[in-house]
Parts: C-alpha cells; structure tokens; sequence
C-alpha cells in the first residue's frame, strides 16, 4: 500500500508600502514600485499581497496601480495620517509598527528606504543606489538631514533581505556596509507595461525638429550642466539650429535652471506625461545620459524601446544596463559628449546602436524580476 502526500507550499502575506508613490510626478524609484507590485501581483501563486499607503489626503488603489483592481491575491490599506506626523512618531518612539497597520504581515518589503518600524514581520528592503552616501554634494540639506534619519545603512544591515537593481549597486552595499553579498538579490527593473509604443506625431505635443533629449529630475548627479556646455557649442560649431530638450520633475539644481534660460536653443520640461516622454524620445536625435552615478538607469530602457541612440556615461551602473548599446562617453568632458553627437551623424552607426537597443532591452522581464524575488522572499 503506498500513501502519497501532497506538499502545498505555505502561503505567505506579503505587506509593501506604497509610499514610493507618492507624489504629483512619479520618480525612477516611483516606476520600480509600481512595476514591481505588478509583477508580484501577477506572479503571486498562493501568495497574498497586502498594499500599504499612508497620507493624509484621500489615496485610492485605481489611482495609484489600476491594474490590481480587483485582483484576488491582493488587499489595499490606506491610513490617513500626515506623513511628517507619522515619521516623527516612527523616530522617536519606534511605533506604530507598519505590519500592525497593515493587519498582520509575515514579509514586509519596503521598495526604498524610508521610517519603518515592525513587529514581527521580516524586512525586505530595496536598496537602489548609494550616491547620497558617495555623493552627499549631489543633494540638498534637507535630503542629507533625511537620509541621516532614516538611516538606511542602518537599516540594510538590520534587514533580512535586500534587492538592488543592479550588480553594481549589488557590490557597492557589500563593499561599503560590510553585508555578505548572499543577502542580496539582484532584481532588476523592466519597461512597465504601460510604457507607450504607439507612435505619436510631434504636433501631439508641440515637439520641435532637431533636439537632444536629457531625461531625470533636474539635479546635479544627472550632470545636466555637461549637456548644456555641450550643446552651447555645437549650436557654434556645427547646428545652430538644433535645440535641447530637458524633461523630468522639478529638482533642486538652481545652476540647471540659470544654465538653460541663459542658453539659447534650451527647452525644461517638467510634469511631463508617460505619453508625452515617449513622444519626446520617439523623435529624439539621442537621448543624453552623462549621469554622475545611476543604480540602473531607468531612462535607458525606454529609449531602447524607442528606437532612440544613446549617449550615456560609462559610470556605475550605465554600462550594464545598456551593454553594447549606448555610445559612453566620461561624464566631466563636453568635448567626448560633442564627439558623439558628431559620430551619430553616421546612419550605419546610429542604426547598429537602435538594432542593439531594440535585443537589449528585450532581455529585461519584470515577470522573471518577480519570480526572483518571490523566490527570495519565500
């Protein structure tokens, strides 16, 4: 007589805090979340996943991911508190804890650093780059202050687990927090599922001809001063009539602004849509990305997509993520950025660089993202 048992896996609650997306312009960090959540969600199996927000106005799941509306695996918690008000409780007194909140959690994951208290549950924590410990000048007082209370070094160490989006930011956690590197889980980003591939015409959004694109929040680690010093010259030597096109979330850069009014041919675009970025790299002569430092680099893939060349920085976590298909040039020399703007003017280059782009990013999944992360997780 032979017995067969089945093993059903056990079922875990899964808590996240959605606090990442938070915000009138949803950042890098904000679309890692949300395609990550998504991800989980689709790949949940016997898992349950439990959302976590808190704000102090109104926040609604159909807002923030409507794509889980309604999804059987997945509930949606929203406490109403001002944040400022909740921080200083989590600082100062180490409650409320955030799995309580969110009605019994076994994993917490907090897709970036951020106040976080918990009971039982295990901690799960994103880690997407360390520039504001490499960089500090890159950042305002305020930021540095918040980075000092948050901790997240602290927090890395305490966690049970942590992700980072790329090798590089992989090798820079164990190296500079001292945390075995079997604790980290590489899970890199994808193109979201709602990133537009429809060609738009340029009327749809008043683009003009002839423009360089620079993408991310006007701050001083994009290096967009580079690209401006860059671009003043080759409307001198080479194309006076081409223009700059700067589009990303209001940042902290006075100098970008004051560079870009002071510069003719210079266009800032804020809030700009995920229809109207992709507009504006669909027609792009390349898209310029000579950041300081970058955990993975979020534009790079949707310019792929788009069948835009790029010029990036060979910094960090750059090359990895585009490999073969950027043009690299070193972040500090105008003159390098000039060069490969000239040698994109080659059509058999220009269209081997959007051939390498197009395989590229095909080989980024937020499906097998989620599955890895599950799989750490549990």
């Amino acid at each position: 007589l032979r017995v067969i048992f089945s093993v059903q896996p056990v079922r875990m609650r899964l808590g996240i805090d959605l606090r990442p997306l938070l915000g009138a312009v949803r950042t890098g960090v904000g679309e890692y979340t949300a395609g990550l959540v998504v991800a989980l969600a689709q790949t949940a199996a016997e898992h349950e996943i439990v959302l976590w927000i808190n704000a102090s106005t109104t926040q609604r799941l159909e807002d923030l991911l409507p794509e889980l509306v309604g999804h059987p695996r997945v509930r949606f918690v929203a406490t109403q508190w001002p944040n400022r008000w909740l921080n200083a409780k989590l600082w100062l007194f180490k409650k409320p804890y955030l799995d309580d909140l969110a009605g019994g959690v076994d994993v917490w994951l907090s897709p970036n650093s951020n106040f976080t208290r918990l009971r039982t549950a295990k901690h799960a924590l994103v880690v997407h780059d360390l520039s504001f410990e490499l960089y500090p000048e890159f950042f305002s007082r305020k930021m540095r202050l918040w980075h000092w209370a948050v901790k997240p070094g602290v927090q890395a160490k305490q966690a049970h687990i942590i992700f980072t989006p790329s090798e590089y930011t992989a090798s820079d956690v164990a190296a500079r927090w001292g945390i075995g590197r079997a604790k980290i889980t590489v899970a890199a980003p994808a193109l979201s599922g709602d990133f537009p591939r429809t060609k738009f015409s340029k009327e749809q959004f008043k683009i003009p001809t002839n423009y360089f694109l620079c993408l991310g929040t006007l701050e001083p680690r994009k290096n967009i001063a580079a690209v401006i010093t860059a671009f003043a010259e080759w409307r001198v030597r080479f194309d006076p009539a081409a223009r700059l096109i700067i589009a990303g979330a209001a940042g902290w850069d006075a100098q970008i602004l004051q560079l870009a009014n002071a510069q003719a041919g210079v266009q800032i675009r804020t809030s700009v849509s995920l229809e109207e970025k992709a507009a504006l790299l669909q027609h792009a002569n390349c898209l310029v990305y000579p950041s300081w430092y970058e955990g993975f680099g979020l534009p790079l893939l949707e310019a792929m997509a788009s069948g835009t060349p790029i010029v990036a920085s060979a910094r960090a976590a750059l090359p990895e993520v585009a490999g073969t298909a950027a043009h690299y040039v070193h972040p500090d020399k105008p003159d390098e950025i000039i060069a490969a703007w000239c040698a994109l003017r080659d059509e058999d280059y220009r269209a081997d660089l959007i051939a390498r782009g197009h395989k590229r990013v095909g080989e980024f999944s937020w499906h097998q993202t989620a599955v890895k992360v599950w799989a750490a997780l549990t």
